[in-house]
């Protein structure tokens, strides 16, 4: 009897898309040009695998012509998950806000380049994390690299320079670590530690000291210490924001959390006034004034003014917005301030309009109300541990993209996409876990 089974080419390109999630996410926070192309190979090679099970089975040279086209559609359409309706209305809606676009080039090249890249991200996920063995290779090379990312920060803020990036300490400094900017550090480290958090909690009921559990401990006090140096309050705000969500999601958890949070606080706001001489809802201390107009910093601009901005092209434009990618041509359109509007909602609801953004919303709600229902399934599991991790840090970074651009920055965005297909994954395998 012959064994040799020969090569699979379809498990050969499952393996490369798995591959290319665990170097993407490595990579993520270093380097945006890898971070596309990892993305686009995960993609790539994702739908290479359904046109080879196409080819496979595909139908005799006898069956009609619309037989055919059914059965590449079914072939080529995403396995089924939580968000495969609310995803396919917002892809529709956005491509409607495409067509009618101020400026049609331009949008048409984003839905391809990016919407679509992101939506194929989400699924390719989903599809590929099947196996608790590949989600949890996956976590751990998600730390490591959020552990590098953590020491270049430290090494930026004592010698000036993260060796990661090659980049240098803001003139103000605040660390940026292998990121751009401070505030894109920050988002980062809200997802970050909400994992850490979690983990080092599961880690800690053990009882007993490990390797893991030094490991998790080093790891939570220098992200804490880098996210403090970054000085970013939206980010701040994430990072309580996804604690709080965390002590909702099991009272054993209030007392470590609350101390956690105690000690972020007592470090951080002392500091806050001290180096930056803001506290977190102001730009200014009373008796201090505001030091950011001397030097025309961005964070002494009121973001009210901003949001303005985006409501006025919102009005212009309510139902499908002014096209998707075009908020920047837009400010400079009507002359309005140039800048983002520093809260991704609003961006959202500018580029796609109210439909779009309501689509989002629901996509949003589908997922939370999903996820919630989910953690009470196996309470206690590695598979419930990290979707509490998973909503917690979603809803840290959502929380944070209210003050910010998050959700249409590059690596953010991709991080937002990775994060909720995450998410989504460990969800079906807890619940297949508890059947």
């Amino acid at each position: 009897m012959d064994t040799n089974k020969g090569f699979d080419f379809g498990c050969g390109c499952d393996k490369v898309v798995f591959f290319a999630f665990c170097a993407l996410i490595y990579f993520l926070p270093i380097s945006i040009a890898l971070t596309d192309t990892f993305a686009a190979l995960a993609v790539f090679f994702y739908l290479l695998k359904k046109i080879h099970g196409l080819v496979l089975a595909w139908p005799a040279p006898g069956n009609r012509l619309f037989d055919k086209i059914k059965y590449t559609a079914r072939g080529m359409a995403p396995a089924p998950s939580i968000l495969k309706r609310p995803i396919a209305i917002l892809a529709l809606v956005t491509f409607l806000s495409v067509l009618q676009s101020q400026f049609l080039g331009v949008s048409f090249y984003a839905f391809g380049g990016k919407f679509l890249k992101y939506i194929f991200i989400y699924f390719s996920f989903v599809e590929t994390f099947v196996t608790p063995k590949r989600m949890k290779v996956f976590v751990w090379v998600f730390l490591i690299s959020a552990f590098l990312v953590c020491l270049s920060g430290v090494a930026q803020h004592i010698y000036g320079v993260d060796f990661l990036a090659g980049r240098h300490l803001a003139p103000d400094g605040r660390l940026s670590s292998s990121f751009k900017f401070p505030n894109s550090l920050g988002i980062y480290l809200v997802v970050v530690l909400a994992v850490v958090v979690q983990q080092l909690y599961v880690e800690s009921l053990r009882k007993r000291f490990s390797w893991t559990l030094g490991g998790l401990l080093i790891l939570l006090f220098l992200a804490m210490f880098c996210m403090t140096w970054t000085f970013s309050r939206a980010a701040w705000g994430g990072f309580m924001l996804s604690l709080f969500f965390l002590m909702f999601t099991g009272r054993g958890k209030i007392l470590y959390l609350v101390l956690l949070l105690g000690l972020f606080l007592s470090f951080s706001l002392p500091l806050l006034g001290e180096i930056r001489h803001v506290d977190l809802t102001s730009n200014s201390l009373p008796h201090l004034g505001n030091p950011f107009n001397s030097i025309g910093h961005f964070e002494s601009i009121d973001r009210i003014n901003f949001w303005k901005s985006a409501i006025f092209i919102i009005k212009k434009y309510p139902a499908l917005g002014s096209g998707l990618n075009t908020y920047a041509l837009m400010l400079k359109k009507f002359s309005l301030p140039n800048w983002y509007a520093h809260n991704g909602y609003l961006q959202i609801g500018a580029e796609t309009g109210l439909v779009g953004l309501s689509c989002f919303l629901w996509m949003l709600f589908v997922l939370f109300r999903q996820g919630i229902k989910g953690i009470g399934i196996g309470m206690g599991s590695w598979s419930n541990i990290l979707l509490q991790a998973g909503l917690a840090g979603l809803l840290g970074f959502l929380g944070e993209s209210f003050f910010d651009n998050s959700l249409v920055s590059v690596q953010l965005a991709v991080l937002f996409w990775l994060m909720t297909g995450f998410t989504v994954a460990v969800l079906n395998l807890n619940n297949k876990n508890e059947g």
